[in-house]
């Protein structure tokens, strides 16, 4: 049994106990190891992990046309449209032919 290479009637005599305490007893041992190892698995991987870190979801304060305009993309943008012959109407797309519906 265990470590010991004991079987459980070696193990009554010795301790005097019936087999049933033992093996209860084993049992018990065998669980806390599982745990603690576990445990330290768990602390291991936990160390590995990438800490967790809040995400700010307010809404925006400004909007997409006025991002565009502070990050000076709208003008290219625009170029861009023009190039694929996208009419722009208020900075929406509308398919002008049929291979875009």
């Amino acid at each position: 049994m265990g470590l010991q290479h004991k079987t459980v009637e070696q193990l009554e005599g010795e301790l005097e106990l019936p087999a049933a305490q033992l093996l209860g007893l084993f049992n018990k041992v065998v669980r806390k190891l599982a745990a603690a190892l576990t445990a330290v698995l768990e602390r291991e991987v936990e160390q590995d992990m990438v800490a967790r870190r809040e995400v700010d979801l307010t809404p925006a304060t400004q909007s997409v046309d006025q991002d565009l305009v502070g990050a000076n993309l709208l003008p290219q943008l625009l170029v861009l449209w023009s190039l694929l012959h996208i009419p722009v109407h208020k900075s929406s797309v509308k398919p002008q032919c049929c291979c875009w519906c």
